[in-house]
C-alpha cells in the first residue's frame, strides 16, 4: 500500500513553497490540513486512528519541508527574487530542493515504517522516492509560480563567471538526473 503513496513528481510541494514565499507562515496550516486530508483516505482497512496517526505524520512532514525551505530560501536565497541571481540559484537548489524535500521524505517514510505499512529494509528506496517525488515538483512548480508572481527586476550585465558558474551547475545537475541514477 504505502509504495502506491509515493510518486516520482509530487507539484503539491512546489505549490506549497511558493505558498510559504507568498503568505508566510500563515500558509503552514492550509498545507498540513491539506497533506492529511489527501493521506487520511487510503488506509480505511487499519482503523481511523492508525490512519490519522501515519497521516498526520505525513502532513508535518510536508508542511516541515515547506517551512524549512522558504526559511532557508529567505536567509541564503533571495526569497521570492531567488531566480535572479547565481546566489539565489544556488540557495534554491540547497534549501528548496535538496533541504525541504529530505525532510518530508524522512517524515513521511518514518511514518510509514511506524504505522507498520512499510518495512525498514524498503525505507530507503521508498524515502529516495519521496525525495525525489518533492524535488522535482519544488524545480518544475515553484519557479513558475515564482516568474508569475513577481515583479521582473531591472536588466543587468550578468558577469561572465556567473554565467560559467549556471552553467557548470546545470550540466552537473543534468548528468546526475540522466546518468548517475542508472550506474
Amino acid at each position: 500500500v504505502a509504495v502506491q503513496q509515493v510518486t516520482s513528481v509530487w507539484p503539491a510541494s512546489g505549490f506549497a513553497l511558493a505558498a510559504v514565499l507568498f503568505l508566510g507562515p500563515r500558509a503552514l496550516l492550509g498545507i498540513f490540513l491539506g497533506s492529511f486530508l489527501v493521506n487520511v483516505g487510503h488506509w480505511p482497512q487499519v482503523g481511523w486512528v492508525h490512519a490519522v496517526a501515519v497521516a498526520a505524520g505525513m502532513a508535518l512532514g510536508g508542511t516541515a519541508s515547506a517551512g524549512l525551505g522558504a526559511g532557508l530560501l529567505r536567509r541564503f536565497g533571495g526569497g521570492e527574487r531567488c531566480t535572479e541571481s547565481a546566489r539565489g540559484v544556488f540557495g534554491f537548489l540547497l534549501a528548496a530542493v535538496l533541504a525541504g524535500p529530505a525532510v518530508a521524505a524522512t517524515l513521511g517514510t518514518g511514518s510509514l515504517v511506524l504505522g507498520g505499512f512499510v518495512d525498514l529494509v524498503a525505507a530507503p528506496p521508498i524515502a529516495r522516492t519521496w525525495w525525489l517525488g518533492d524535488a522535482t515538483g519544488v524545480l518544475l512548480i515553484t519557479p513558475l509560480v515564482l516568474a508569475w508572481r513577481t515583479e521582473p527586476a531591472a536588466a543587468t550585465r550578468r558577469p561572465i563567471g556567473e554565467a560559467a558558474l549556471l552553467a557548470c551547475a546545470l550540466t552537473a545537475v543534468s548528468w546526475l538526473a540522466l546518468v548517475g541514477s542508472y550506474r
